[in-house]
């Protein structure tokens, strides 16, 4: 037996959604992104708890038959992506032959239960290809663009920015130095500082310097919050690898737990390039929560303009360790 569940689209829903089947005492077989397969077939009543806990945890049964759907609108995306040519009609088309269902009714099925439209779902299946492609290292940026079928290295680049904010020669380059750099943190950011042109004092380098050696968890954004660069601090606490989460923005790590209010402080504070301070509870890529004390701090060059903004913090049970130095 399959349950669909809507809105069920990221590793932390995923183990939210083990917990609850766990707790409700259901023959769970699997449980993969979007759907349970359950061993056997359950009752009305074990049917009714389980939609009652999804909706207090923000999710949702679904009819069958539209999630079937959904499943089959990615199959048809991801089959139409692997193929060597792209269709010679527009997307829209293509799909509704296949399915043999009218686009617009797809369209907004597709978007009300995974919260992003079919064209947006492409261009991100897309760009995740070249992202493979870029840290493989064996393609030229010119035959990446070729393979994936876009129509010229300008137009994957100008893609690839809106979708990351990143340029993929400078994702490539973050790739690397992550390689290069790893033995020493330190050397790799004043490399960053270096080749974005801070304005930091003797005093203030020597901090960050000090919060690295100190374990601290460091996470570099541009001002429109892309994630540029993470300490391997950050990635030993959340559990990510930094394919995960450059070119994401630290949305990743928000949950059912993360309180809206305080989320909404902190971008007032970064939309006016202030520094700020918080506690926040965020979730690693297993699903479990922590709670976790922040500072951003914005960084800017000896023009006094905004470039980046650094956030600085520790696991608030390590608090006694890290909160006099980070």
């Amino acid at each position: 037996m399959i349950l669909y569940i809507k809105y069920m689209v990221t590793r932390r829903c995923k183990m939210i959604v083990q917990a609850l089947v766990e707790q409700l005492g259901l023959p769970k077989s699997e449980v993969s992104l979007g759907k349970v397969e359950l061993k056997a077939p359950i009752t009305a009543e074990q049917r009714d708890h389980f939609k009652i806990a999804l909706l207090q945890a923000g999710l949702e049964l679904m009819d069958d038959k539209k999630a079937q759907l959904i499943e089959q609108i990615k199959n048809v995306i991801h089959a139409m992506l692997e193929t060597e040519q792209l269709p010679k009609t527009k997307n829209s088309a293509y799909i509704s032959e296949k399915l043999h269902y009218d686009y617009t009714y797809l369209a907004n099925l597709f978007c009300q239960v995974t919260g992003t439209t079919i064209e947006h779902y492409i261009i991100g299946q897309r760009i995740e290809q070249v992202k493979e492609l870029l840290i493989y290292d064996e393609l030229s940026l010119s035959q990446i663009a070729y393979q994936l079928n876009y129509s010229s290295v300008a137009h994957l680049s100008t893609q690839f920015k809106k979708v990351t904010g990143l340029t993929p020669t400078f994702f490539k380059q973050l790739k690397g130095q992550y390689r290069q750099f790893q033995p020493d943190e330190e050397l790799l950011f004043d490399q960053l500082s270096t080749s974005f042109a801070w304005f930091l004092s003797s005093q203030q380098r020597q901090q960050y310097h000090q919060a690295l050696r100190s374990g601290c968890i460091l996470l570099l954004t541009n001002p429109k919050k892309t994630i540029l660069w993470a300490s391997r601090s950050f990635l030993s606490l959340t559990g990510y690898q930094p394919i995960d989460v450059v070119g994401k923005t630290p949305k990743l790590l928000q949950g059912p737990g993360t309180d809206p209010i305080t989320i909404g402080l902190i971008r007032r504070q970064l939309d006016q390039a202030q520094e700020v301070e918080a506690k926040l509870v965020n979730y690693r890529e297993s699903g479990e929560d922590y709670l976790f004390h922040l500072r951003i701090e914005p960084l800017r060059d000896d023009q006094g303009e905004l470039t980046h903004f650094l956030a600085v913090g520790y696991d608030v049970k390590e608090e006694d360790q890290y909160g006099p130095t980070c």
